[in-house]
């Protein structure tokens, strides 16, 4: 664990325990509840594990609240200036928890992981209780004494909760279904202009490149053409650049 440039660095599940006084019986997974954490002065936390963090939005009037997803290597800007006390939840988890076990190789199935750059994704008063709930269950888990199970168990709760996390996902893109059903046609008239440039442009479009135009990830924009379009954005684009 590090602190470079306001940048709180945590490389294990054991610097977060240290850092948040949790003490826990496996290596491969923590829960930590925000409200016992106490002030965070750090602008930003960057992490060498996966984590879901679930902030709660009642403290601002809202009802539900934001999660947010990180892979190993990116950080959560936690703040613009000054010091802050969250409320929620957080849920991390290493690499080594995904072998041997039924999340093994399955990180691909869930998107959300790899959005660049991060997008908060909203949740309901309903998903974020049990969003809280599930992280509740697994951390009544971390403090059983550690047997041969444990693996398997926190590997299984954590599953539950990615699935979850996948409906709510598969909820907001579909509620953006009658302002990105034209997703197609959108694309299209990007390369239209593009390719109509007077100018020539130094390179290609990519699909990053029109999902910056739209102001939407990546990933975002890759859901959508499957869900509107015949074929995926990067043979749809690269049809088009075949085509001009």
């Amino acid at each position: 664990m590090g602190l470079t440039d306001n940048i709180l660095r945590f490389e294990s599940i054991s610097d977060v325990n240290n850092y948040c006084g949790i003490s826990s019986s496996n290596s491969w997974m923590t829960v930590v509840d925000f409200s016992e954490v106490g002030i965070i002065t750090q602008q930003s936390i960057n992490v060498n594990f996966y984590a879901i963090i679930c902030l709660d939005n009642s403290e601002s009037g809202k009802e539900g609240g934001i999660v947010i997803f990180l892979r190993p290597g990116l950080s959560f800007e936690i703040m613009r200036e000054g010091a802050r006390r969250l409320r929620g939840w957080v849920l991390c988890f290493s690499g080594e928890l995904m072998q041997d076990t039924l999340l093994a190789n399955r990180a691909s199935e869930f998107p959300f992981f790899n959005e660049s750059p991060l997008e908060p994704h909203t949740l309901s008063g309903s998903e974020y209780l049990m969003s809280a709930s599930c992280m509740m269950s697994l951390r009544a888990e971390q403090h059983n004494i550690c047997d041969r199970y444990s693996k398997r168990i926190l590997a299984a709760g954590v599953a539950v909760l990615l699935t979850q996390c996948l409906r709510f996902y598969d909820r907001q893109v579909s509620k953006g279904e009658h302002r990105h059903s034209d997703i197609v046609w959108r694309i299209d008239q990007l390369l239209n202009d593009h390719f109509a440039a007077e100018k020539p442009h130094d390179s290609l479009p990519t699909v990053a490149w029109c999902a910056q135009q739209l102001k939407i990830t990546p990933n975002y924009l890759g859901d959508l053409m499957r869900k509107y379009g015949s074929v995926s954005a990067q043979h749809h684009l690269h049809a088009r650049i075949i085509n001009e």
